[in-house]
């Protein structure tokens, strides 16, 4: 075989050979680097999931019904404790994620990155809007039932102080009755207009009042109004109260 003669065909073939091999191996590098864009592309996604399952369970934590699970202060205390740990303290974290992703973000991608951003971003603004919401229903319910709590404490201050005063008249007024002389007689009944009469109308205002704020809490539908009866209730203070009369009344006839 004569080589000079096939001498430019080798060269030909070898030169196709050459240029098969350098297309394939920049196809080669071309799909590394496509694998390699698709895997950061797909790794974004999954830091996308963080948040949006945060989302997800805030907007579930923003549909409670915060009158029917708030039913007593101590609830709503825990309830609004609950939304700082998870929404205040924490929101700013996701939204920085989203910045992130945003600023990194590759046009060309066809992973969804751009879709799923646009989607958490509309979201994060109706979980924003749903939280201003559920934080001042929890505050007013808050403020609705510290109202509540200082009306219990009220009654139960006017309660104790009711039971004290009728004590004390009913000790003065158990006192025998001694009086050598006229003079001394009317000492006595000055000293019942002048002290024991007045004590015997306060007394009655006292009940009054805790007559009035007892059927406020006796009628409110809340839960914790209840309480407000644990120690004291207006038929056992009545009942005292009305004692008290009737030892008026024998005093005033003796």
């Amino acid at each position: 075989m004569n080589l000079h003669a096939i001498h430019p065909e080798l060269e030909k073939k070898m030169k196709e050979l050459q240029d098969l091999l350098a297309a394939t191996k920049a196809a080669m590098e071309g799909y590394k680097k496509g694998v390699t864009t698709t895997k950061q592309e797909f790794s974004k996604l999954v830091i996308l999931m963080k948040p949006a399952s945060w989302m997800e369970e805030q907007l579930g934590l923003f549909a409670t019904d915060v009158v029917a699970e708030g039913t007593t202060s101590v609830k709503v205390a825990v309830m609004i404790e609950v939304f700082k740990e998870s929404f205040t303290d924490e929101v700013a974290v996701h939204e920085m994620t989203l910045q992130r992703m945003r600023q990194i973000l590759n046009p060309d991608s066809t992973a969804g990155v751009k879709e799923r951003l646009e989607e958490l971003d509309g979201t994060m603004g109706e979980v924003k809007t749903k939280a201003t919401a559920y934080e001042k229903a929890l505050l007013e319910r808050q403020h609705a039932l510290a109202e509540l709590v200082d009306l219990i404490k009220e009654f139960n201050c006017l309660c104790t102080e009711f039971s004290h005063a009728v004590d004390v008249l009913e000790e003065e007024l158990s006192a025998p009755l001694i009086a050598n002389s006229v003079q001394e007689a009317q000492a006595l009944a000055d000293r019942f207009q002048e002290e024991t009469q007045p004590a015997v109308d306060a007394i009655k205002q006292q009940f009054k009042q805790i007559h009035e704020i007892g059927m406020q809490l006796h009628e409110s539908p809340e839960e914790e109004a209840a309480s407000a009866f644990s120690q004291y209730d207006l038929n056992s203070l009545n009942a005292k109260g009305g004692s008290a009369v009737k030892a008026i009344m024998e005093y005033q006839v003796c």
